[in-house]
């Protein structure tokens, strides 16, 4: 689960804004609390309480869609950086309207807990190379150092050396041959350093962000295809939000035009086999089966024929809605992290969706159906969800703004005194009373 992550000079981000998911110490609306028991720091409990969604509000432009983009650029960083070439750059953006700010680095921190043990990462890196990389966790309940960078300066925690001299030599020498361009937590994965590959695994595995610009729509298909899911849990889904939809099917046609077909096989090899790799319990031989060929997506409705008879009648997938097709992209990634436990980030979760919609998928991640204490972080303009008793507590709501330096601000209404529960409402948040709504002065068309 993931307890906090921060960044600082990014994009509309220019200091440092933080998002916790760390539940404040009232007991109201229990179920949307994770209790998660780590280890015993010298007999004593140490138990974390972790909110299972959150939701962030904001105006147009103000910097909502930034944090997720954060999240997303330095795990994508995380993923691939071990295959830079010289020189290639990290794709990040300084906060522009403060010239200074193109000298200084950009910074993310991370904060989580895998497989029962808490972890602390941060990286600090400008476009050309790193700056500090720290990996931390707390087997016993106690901040154990795993490795420490100070630009290409790596030192292994004691602990962590490795089992015998030959793992030691081993973690040394790529220690010391890490690139500059290249995460050191990103190399010991690939040459599999078990320590620093467990935090790794979370991730690759267990952090999904999903922001509107990433072009929601295959997921589902592609889930599907390569066994994550299967169709009959996707139709139960689609059930939910249009019940005359009787069936639905993946289609897998043979590809004819052989330059597609030749380009199908190369992007399967360069861009799914890579990414199948790093999943948990997909079987990488499964995707082959797909190779040559073009996947649809088929919806069955009920009809009536000649005879008065109810027959079945197929749609092509783009037939349907676009709330439909939305809710469909939706569906894989959701089903899968409820069943592994993931932290999923949804960038306008109420998109082309009917509000009774959203408000159902974000009880789902503090339903009976979250076994696995899976997170749900979304940003949203849907301020009919505040308006629903027992949806979110204080501390799950948060605000974004820009300040007068046009800079994003961070806060939670937990911040506020003063503020109950019970004034969580949509007309106390469009009043301006916590801030971050639009400032709109039609009288400047005028002028």
């Amino acid at each position: 689960m993931l307890i906090e992550f921060s960044t600082e000079n990014f994009r509309s981000i220019k200091d440092k804004v933080t998002l916790t998911l760390k539940a404040a110490t009232d007991n109201t609306i229990s179920k949307n609390v994770a209790k998660i028991k780590l280890p015993q720091i010298e007999g004593k409990l140490n138990t974390h309480r972790i909110l299972k969604t959150s939701i962030i509000y904001g105006a147009n432009a103000s910097g909502k869609s930034n944090i997720l983009r954060a999240m997303n650029i330095i795990r994508q960083i995380i993923l691939h950086s071990n295959m830079h070439q010289p020189n290639q750059e990290f794709p990040i953006d300084n906060f522009r309207l403060d010239f200074t700010c193109a000298t200084k680095p950009t910074a993310f921190e991370f904060i989580f807990i895998h497989n029962n043990v808490k972890y602390a990462y941060q990286v600090v890196l400008t476009k050309k190379k790193v700056i500090e990389e720290n990996l931390y966790h707390w087997p016993n309940g106690r901040q154990v150092k795993i490795f420490e960078r100070a630009n290409n300066s790596i030192e292994i925690g004691n602990s962590y050396k490795g089992n015998n001299k030959e793992d030691e030599l081993r973690t040394k020498i790529y220690a010391e041959d890490t690139a500059e361009n290249i995460l050191f937590l990103s190399m010991a994965n690939r040459v599999n350093i078990q320590p620093i590959k467990d935090a790794f695994n979370w991730f690759a595995t267990k952090l999904v962000i999903m922001y509107r610009q990433n072009g929601i729509g295959q997921d589902t298909t592609r889930m599907i295809a390569e066994h994550m899911i299967s169709q009959q849990e996707v139709l139960n889904y689609l059930k939910v939000a249009d019940s005359q939809i009787a069936d639905f099917m993946i289609v897998e046609n043979e590809i004819e035009d052989v330059e597609q077909n030749a380009f199908m096989n190369n992007f399967i090899k360069t861009v799914i086999l890579p990414e199948i790799a790093r999943k948990e319990n997909i079987k990488i031989e499964d995707v082959g089966k797909i190779v040559g060929k073009n996947i649809s997506e088929k919806t069955k409705r009920y009809a009536i024929n000649e005879k008065g008879e109810k027959v079945l009648v197929d749609f092509d997938f783009s037939d349907e809605s676009d709330g439909t097709q939305r809710y469909y992209g939706l569906i894989g990634p959701i089903i899968s992290c409820l069943k592994r436990g993931c932290t999923i980030l949804f960038d306008e979760l109420e998109l082309r969706l009917h509000p009774l919609l959203s408000k159902g998928i974000i009880d789902l991640f503090t339903s009976d159906l979250n076994l696995k204490n899976s997170q749900l972080i979304i940003t949203s303009h849907d301020v009919n969800l505040l308006d629903t008793k027992g949806l979110f507590r204080k501390d799950q709501i948060w605000f974004v703004e820009k300040n007068e330096m046009s800079a994003t601000e961070l806060y939670s209404l937990d911040d506020f005194k003063g503020v109950r529960n019970s004034m969580i409402h949509s007309k106390n948040y469009l009043r301006g009373n916590f801030g971050a709504v639009p400032d709109l002065d039609w009288e400047i068309i005028d002028g």
